[in-house]
């Protein structure tokens, strides 16, 4: 398992609170597939806070992804939805769980806050 992907899942723990899981309630379990075996990263969710541990439970919704691809996601060299789209990430159950904390993943290396992008003359303070 990559780096970025325990770092990811370390500083979410971390956190414990993000606001843009509040009003989420449940748990989601990501089952990162490898040559070697399968990783499992738990979620429980409950209006924002956030725990994280390694358990293989029964979730609201299951992510099942190639380990090596959800490093890529996680250093925002490859995309989650894109990744969904091109059923390269399969989720199981309630969707809404992993739309919600797939907005907690990083952007892009490259990317830039829209602000920074905008007519000096334009730009909102």
């Amino acid at each position: 398992m990559g780096d970025s992907t325990a770092d990811f899942f370390a500083e979410l723990g971390r956190r414990g609170h993000d606001r843009v899981l509040i009003g989420l309630d449940g748990t989601l379990r990501f089952d990162l597939v490898g040559s070697d075996g399968t990783d499992h990263w738990f979620l429980v969710i409950s209006n924002g806070d956030v725990r994280v541990s390694r358990e293989c439970r029964d979730a609201d919704c299951v992510v099942r992804v190639d380990r090596m691809l959800f490093d890529q996601i996680m250093t925002g060299e490859a995309n989650a939805l894109a990744s969904f789209l091109g059923h390269r990430l399969t989720v199981e159950g309630q969707l809404l769980f992993f739309t919600a904390v797939k907005q907690t993943f990083p952007g892009p290396r490259a990317a830039r806050h829209p602000r920074s992008l905008a007519p000096e003359g334009r730009r909102r303070t």
